[in-house]
């Protein structure tokens, strides 16, 4: 026959389980967060490079524009 401290000890191990369980979950969200978050930085940091890069390129002083320049005109 189990006990009062057998059953309050059990009851602290299932609630002790329950907090690891609980916490793990919580760690692999915040990895999947940050990985996403990440991703979506970089993202928007490509996005902005390029539309840098369409701005030169239109005003004539991008890269595609330096080698048209230097040449000399007949």
């Amino acid at each position: 026959m189990e006990t009062a401290k057998d059953k309050a000890q059990t009851a602290r191990d299932k609630t002790c389980d329950a907090g690891r369980s609980t916490h793990d979950s919580a760690q692999q969200g915040t990895e999947k967060a940050t990985g996403f978050l990440q991703q979506t930085g970089e993202q928007v940091m490509n996005m902005a490079q390029g539309a840098v890069d369409s701005v030169k390129n239109t005003l004539g002083v991008g890269d595609n524009n330096i080698n048209n320049n230097t040449q000399c005109k007949k």
